[in-house]
């Protein structure tokens, strides 16, 4: 149900706007975002992704892509 609600809200969309500033990104959940398991996902995949990022195995499309999809 999270799940749901996140992908269909405003704060997913201010959320990847603050891309590719993974600081920012994880500050906006931490402050903005309520619900323990959903932050945990949702950081887990911000850093997964800044890893492959800054070391070069994605581009930045990819990395914008792997942010939206949230399972």
């Amino acid at each position: 149900m999270q799940l749901e609600a996140w992908h269909n809200s405003a704060l997913k969309d201010k959320y990847l706007s603050l891309f590719p500033n993974f600081s920012e990104m994880k500050k906006f959940l931490d402050d903005r975002l309520r619900g323990d398991t959903l932050k945990a996902k949702l950081l887990h995949d911000i850093n997964a992704v800044e890893d492959k990022f800054f070391s070069g195995d994605i581009s930045m499309e990819k990395a914008k892509r792997e942010l939206r999809k949230v399972d």
